[in-house]
């Protein structure tokens, strides 16, 4: 497994900033409610559906409280300088009910968008998760959000996807189906034997997205 708990990447932007991409930790609790504090109130309605002017202690428990293996999100920090901020984040919860599927969020703050980070993050977070087991992807996106609707492009390398437009509603929420494409056979093989120790925990701290408002995000995706 590539994205194990001791995971960390640092990558280039396409405007030169480095950054380190690893797996969320509680500590990170400081760092993470920074980077809600430099979202955009049109960043944060795209991510939450409303303007949440602050996250609840709630909340923001529930956010980065991870196991990573049912509720695994990647954290984007810069690696210069001594910024306590996060730069983004993304983030799936596996549903109860249909193991093999995972609500899948994404969020980068204004400054950091439309530099390659959202694609970055998400395209981790597919790895990640096909190395859980988890096949499908799925996010709820506001019918305006055309930046979500960009995933449908950023994903084709490794994902199948699709929008479903749902039954009428006032929200104008869409669905957005992302069926993973399969690792190749020599790769699943090598994680076999950690994917058998590791399944243990499965059932241990499954989330329901719909009620924990975790994992029911929408997905924005910045070039």
């Amino acid at each position: 497994m590539r994205i194990d708990p001791g995971y960390s990447e640092l990558h280039r932007l396409s405007d030169g900033t480095e950054v380190r991409l690893r797996l969320l930790r509680a500590s990170d609790r400081g760092k993470f409610a920074a980077g809600f504090r430099r979202l955009s109130p049109e960043s944060r309605y795209r991510r939450f559906f409303s303007l949440m002017p602050e996250l609840s202690e709630r909340m923001l428990r529930q956010l980065t409280l991870t196991d990573d293996w049912d509720h695994l999100a990647i954290i984007a920090e810069r690696v210069a300088g001594d910024d306590a901020t996060s730069l983004g984040v993304a983030r799936y919860v596996r549903l109860r009910y249909t193991p093999d599927t995972a609500e899948a969020s994404v969020a980068v703050i204004d400054e950091m968008q439309r530099k390659g980070l959202g694609r970055l993050l998400v395209t981790t977070l597919v790895e990640a998760a096909r190395e859980r087991g988890i096949h499908r992807f799925r996010a709820s996106i506001l019918a305006e959000n055309e930046a979500g609707k960009l995933l449908l492009h950023s994903l084709e390398e490794h994902a199948t996807a699709r929008i479903e437009d749902g039954h009428a509603n006032p929200a104008r929420l869409l669905q957005l189906i992302a069926q993973l494409r399969p690792r190749p056979e020599g790769v699943r093989r090598r994680d076999q034997s950690q994917r058998r120790c590791c399944a243990r925990h499965a059932d241990d701290c499954l989330v329901e997205p719909e009620r924990s408002g975790v994992g029911a995000c929408p997905v924005r995706i910045d070039r």
